[in-house]
Parts: structure tokens; C-alpha cells; sequence
């Protein structure tokens, strides 16, 4: 081989070599998807469509978020390896050696989720309820899960939960509920803050509120909340920008889940979300199709807010004539130490930003209605006629607030 030939292939052989290095260290997308709906033991009773909605997420996760074919991971009675407690725990535990520290990473759990005598547990298929010793030693304990979680070192981690359905010890033909307990949520809730250090994002969604439960669809073949969130991902909880972020899906999920069951349950389901670290609120999830999907995970900063030159405090927000304030931001102690629920205390920074000077209107929440066909639960019509156009808007939800906002 001549010194040219020779000179050639190392070019393109170190080239390769860049290129797979490269390769190796640009930011990957993983999930476990898992949805328990058959058990085991009689005592436990099944559920109708968890596996469905398993299958929905992953499929969502692939065909709009970007997420490879082969790093979904499906496990439910239909697909994938059966969702045992050892099961779900040995996927989890073998994912820390392939997440790397700058990789995406998605948990999501349909299925039961109980607590009993102080403990807490998501009841996989081999779950085992005839005694408390027995669930310890075959349910998946929240801890564990927790545990393993601490163990995946992504640069960001969604965890979703749906696990509060119909009661699964309950006898006979009636069907109690089991409600989401605040134990349960507290336990399940994912921190930033971890020994090996501090993730960008640390999420997790909740298909309903403490004290509420969750419910299926017949004519979905689904949940409700998975039957969401699978249309948010796949486009429709996206911003102007055609980006799905965390608090665009959130808020998506809020309105459109809690409209949805109070419509055909007349039952109360709102889902939330609980989030940690720098880039949790900057994390874009998926894109409307059609929009280019953002390079990396997590969207560019927030330009700075400030006001109109000259140093202007006031401005009017166009679509509805909101008169906006401007505030400069700033740095505060936000907690106390005197209450349970508001401790520790701890400094937060808020970037500028701007307020409206006065409340909503009824005539300018009116406008956005009639633009947007925004159904909200509340009764602010009746207000409204009562205590005209200027009078503040009362009566309007969480959601419809939100909604309002976006």
C-alpha cells in the first residue's frame, strides 16, 4: 500500500472513530413504559385498559418525541416481559449502565397504586395481598422505585404515574374507589437533588389530585389521563411555537382531562405536577408535527424580560387590552418554618416580568372565550350579568386560568 493509500485510510479511519465518539455522547432519549391491567391473584381486581396505555405512551414516545425504537421499554401482560416487581426493577437497574449524564429519561406506571397500615406500593402482576408481609415481598414498594430512579443518572427525568383506580381489594360486585393518597404522592415525588449530583429536571405528573381517583373510558379503550396525554405529546398541548414543554402539557392535561371525566362521569380527576431543577420549565418534551424537533431536550434559555424604551412601567397587551405592569424581579426567602406544608424556607430569583395592573374583566375573559371556544366548569356568566363587563371575573377554575394565560 502506497504512503497516500496509508495516509487515507487513517484519515478515515479516525474520522469513524470521531464520528462514533461523537455519536456516543450526544444526548439520548429512554423510557420504561410499564401497565399492569392482569394479576395474578383474585383478590386483586384487574384493571380494563392499562396495558392500552402503555402501549399508547410508548408509541407517542416513538413517533413524536423522538424517542428510538429501542430504547422504549414495554413491559405489560401483552407486550414485553411480564410487569413483575423483579422485573420492572431489574429494567430499571440495568438502564443506569445505558442513560448517560445527559440523556433523557421517561417512567411511566399504569396500573394499582395503594397503601396500606403506613406503607405504599405500585402492585405489580405478581403482587401478592393476602398479608402485609407477603406485599412487601412481592409488590413494588415505593421506595424501591424511588431508589432505582436515584440510580439513572439522565440529565432529565419524567416520571408518570396512574395508579388510583377502583378499589383492588374490594369484595364483591360493588366497586369502591381508592383515592390518591397524600402519602402515595409525597413518596412518589422525584427530587433534583441527589448525591451524584443535580439533574437539569426532575418531573413527575399525577393523573389526579390527593383525595380524587382516576378513571377509564369504554369508548377510549383507555384512561382518560393517558388518552390525554397522548394527544398532548403527539402535538395538541403545544404552544404557538409548536413545542410541547412540561408546563404546556400540564396545563393541557389539567383542562382538558378534568372537562372531559366531569363530562362523562360527572366525577372530579385533575391532574398535576410536581417539578424540580433549573430546566424543568424550559423542557420540551415533543413538537406538533410539522414543527423541526428541537436538537436537544431541553429549549434554549428565556431572553431577558424588559420594558419598552424609554424605560417604560406600563404596557397594553393587545389581544384583550390588559394594561401590563412591569416588575424588575429579585431575589426572596419563600417558606417558613412555622408551617409543615411551607418548610424550609429558601431563596428563590425571579427573572423580570410583567402583571396585570387590575383584575381580568368578565368583558375581557368574555373575548377570550368567544376566540378560543374555551369551555370552563365554572358559572362566571352569571356573575357577569349580574355585576357587568368591568366587574372582575369570579367563578373561573385553576384550568380555565390557565388556559386564559396561554
Amino acid at each position: 500500500m502506497s504512503t497516500t493509500l496509508r495516509t487515507l485510510a487513517f484519515l478515515i479511519v479516525t474520522a469513524l472513530a470521531a464520528a462514533s465518539l461523537a455519536a456516543a455522547d450526544a444526548p439520548q432519549k429512554w423510557a420504561l413504559v410499564v401497565g399492569v391491567d392482569a394479576y395474578q391473584h383474585a383478590q386483586i381486581r384487574p384493571l380494563q385498559y392499562a396495558g392500552s396505555d402503555a402501549r399508547e405512551v410508548a408509541k407517542a414516545l416513538r413517533e413524536a418525541a423522538g424517542f428510538p425504537s429501542d430504547n422504549v421499554i414495554v413491559m405489560s401482560t401483552s407486550e414485553g416481559e411480564p410487569p413483575t416487581a423483579q422485573n420492572i426493577l431489574g429494567k430499571l437497574v440495568g438502564l443506569r449502565g445505558l442513560v448517560g449524564p445527559n440523556d433523557t429519561f421517561v417512567f411511566f406506571f399504569s396500573g394499582h397504586g395503594v397503601e396500606k397500615d403506613g406503607e405504599r406500593w405500585l402492585l405489580t402482576s405478581d403482587a401478592n395481598p393476602a398479608s402485609i408481609e407477603l406485599l412487601r415481598k412481592s409488590a413494588l414498594g415505593v421506595g424501591e422505585v424511588q431508589g432505582a430512579l436515584k440510580g439513572v443518572h439522565a440529565a432529565r427525568v419524567l416520571q408518570i404515574v396512574d395508579a388510583c383506580a377502583n378499589d383492588p381489594f374490594a369484595s364483591g360486585k360493588d366497586s369502591a374507589e381508592t383515592l390518591l393518597t397524600e402519602g402515595l404522592s409525597k413518596d412518589l415525588v422525584l427530587s433534583a437533588r441527589r448525591g451524584g449530583g443535580d439533574l437539569q429536571a426532575a418531573v413527575t405528573l399525577f393523573s389526579c389530585k390527593v383525595g380524587q381517583r382516576s378513571y377509564e373510558s369504554a369508548n377510549k379503550r383507555q384512561g382518560y389521563f393517558t388518552w390525554h396525554l397522548v394527544k398532548g405529546i403527539r402535538g395538541e398541548a403545544a404552544g404557538a411555537d409548536g413545542a410541547v414543554t412540561v408546563p404546556s402539557l400540564v396545563s393541557y392535561l389539567g383542562r382538558s382531562v378534568a372537562r372531559d371525566v366531569q363530562l362523562n362521569e360527572s366525577r372530579p380527576q385533575e391532574p398535576w405536577a410536581t417539578t424540580d431543577g433549573t430546566g424543568a420549565m424550559d423542557w420540551v418534551l415533543s413538537a406538533r408535527k410539522g414543527t423541526p424537533p428541537p436538537a436537544v431536550a431541553i429549549a434554549p434559555p428565556r431572553p431577558t424580560i424588559a420594558p419598552p424604551r424609554p424605560n417604560a412601567a406600563e404596557t397594553v397587551h393587545d389581544p384583550d387590552g390588559t394594561v401590563l405592569r412591569y416588575v424588575s424581579g429579585g431575589r426572596f426567602t419563600m417558606g417558613s418554618n412555622a408551617l409543615d406544608d411551607a418548610s424550609p424556607p429558601h431563596a428563590v430569583t425571579l427573572a423580570p416580568y410583567w402583571i396585570g395592573k387590575t383584575e381580568v374583566t368578565n368583558a375581557q375573559y368574555r373575548r377570550f372565550v368567544k376566540a378560543s371556544g374555551h369551555r370552563g366548569a365554572g358559572d362566571w356568566e352569571r356573575f357577569a350579568r349580574a355585576w357587568g363587563d368591568d366587574a372582575p371575573v369570579v367563578c373561573v377554575s385553576w384550568q380555565d386560568a390557565a388556559a386564559y394565560c396561554d
